[in-house]
């Protein structure tokens, strides 16, 4: 069962949706003044009283009766106790709302002094012709709108908090019992760079503590070949897996990166080498001697990349051949980080957590439900790899 958000969490699941709410609040309002204006159009009112000088019930039923009022659509309601008619006309236009009233306080004050003999007929408020429309129903009008707005943005918010997946790292820890290694901040869009370099020293310093955590794990220290991969597809590995391998260049002189996903290929097209052979073509030729001649350096000091090659199908990576390529990729570099499909997507995954010294696993903020992670961890287990913890990408 779904564990409920804290106040402070929901505050800030809110405010990250706030665009959505300015969208939709806008919308809403833009909508109100479509209705207001061009449907329902402008409604321009003249009031006006009247003071006549005998009060009964038959009066009161005579001035709205359809003798008077004929086909005019006007308020009419008589006060006994005042004595006053009071007159409420509305209509689209300035011209008819004015020229009405004007023409049922004629006809009433003829009809009344025929029939009752009204003495005393006096205008108490004059009718004024209306130089703008009722800005009081308008405003009533896009308020309800913009109600309806937030009404729709609470159901929206409801719903995703329904649907929603992992929040936080207590979430991570106490529904899959694996160590969350570190929560990785939602980088704003000024920060991003096409390279998938991190700017902001924030979340740099979030990157490093990842680093340490997956390095001093007690369950398996000092890991060579660390696999990174998702509970889901297009949670941010490649991120991961990127930007780990230039904090670990900071400590080691030869760091590897390699690329092992066949269908996006994404660190592949990121240096460019989607044309060149990679490990893909080393498994499936088996020439472990050409290893080097497929890495090249990046534009990082002491990072390597391996590309993942022409080959396209994961059969290749099943071929005992794959455990000599990795036992001489050991032997010649410090640090091994691998990048790779969902663990729940593909075979391949698998294969390369049987091999590696750690697994990571990539949650996504929202995005990333519980039961991908938990299917995750048994995966990985099942081969008997080694689960060094989980990543919080793009915690809010």
């Amino acid at each position: 069962m779904m564990e409920e958000l804290d106040l402070k969490q929901m505050i800030k699941y809110i405010y990250k949706k706030k665009n959505i709410f300015i969208s939709i609040l806008l919308i809403s309002i833009l909508l109100g003044m479509i209705y207001t204006f061009l449907i329902k159009k402008p409604i321009y009112e003249v009031t006006a009283q009247i003071l006549i000088d005998k009060a009964d019930a038959s009066i009161e039923e005579f001035v709205i009766s359809k003798d008077v009022l004929k086909e005019r659509k006007i308020g009419v309601t008589f006060d006994k106790a005042t004595k006053l008619i009071h007159i409420t006309t509305k209509r689209n236009t300035a011209e008819e709302s004015f020229s009405l009233t004007n023409q049922y306080i004629e006809e009433l004050r003829q009809k009344l002094e025929e029939t009752y003999a009204i003495k005393t007929f006096s205008i108490i408020e004059t009718p004024q012709f209306p130089e703008q429309a009722n800005t009081i129903e308008c405003i009533q009008d896009i308020g309800i709108f913009a109600f309806i707005g937030l009404v729709l943005y609470v159901v929206y918010i409801m719903v995703r908090l329904g649907m929603r997946g992992v929040m936080t790292s207590s979430e991570i820890e106490n529904g899959t019992k694996m160590k969350v290694l570190g929560t990785i901040s939602l980088e704003k869009k000024k920060e991003k760079t096409k390279l998938y370099e991190i700017t902001n020293k924030k979340i740099s310093e979030e990157l490093k503590r990842t680093e340490v955590n997956i390095t001093l794990n007690k369950e398996n220290r000092e890991p060579q070949t660390i696999l990174v991969t998702g509970a889901k597809c297009g949670v941010g590995t490649t991120y991961i897996a990127k930007n780990l391998a230039n904090q670990y260049a900071k400590i080691y002189e030869k760091v590897l990166l390699i690329d092992t996903d066949i269908l996006e290929k994404t660190l592949t097209t990121l240096y460019k080498k989607q044309e060149e052979k990679g490990i893909s073509n080393l498994l499936k030729e088996n020439k472990t001697e050409e290893i080097e001649k497929l890495i090249t350096k990046t534009e990082k000091e002491h990072i390597s990349f391996l590309p993942v090659g022409t080959e396209k199908t994961e059969e290749f990576f099943l071929q005992p051949n794959r455990n000599a390529i990795f036992q001489k990729l050991k032997e010649t570099y410090d640090i091994i980080l691998i990048d790779t499909l969902s663990i729940n997507q593909k075979t391949l995954p698998l294969v390369l957590a049987s091999m590696a010294d750690a697994t990571v696993i990539v949650a996504e903020t929202e995005k990333t439900k519980m039961e991908d992670l938990i299917k995750a961890k048994v995966a990985v287990e099942n081969v008997g790899g080694k689960v060094s913890g989980v990543i919080l990408n793009k915690a809010i």
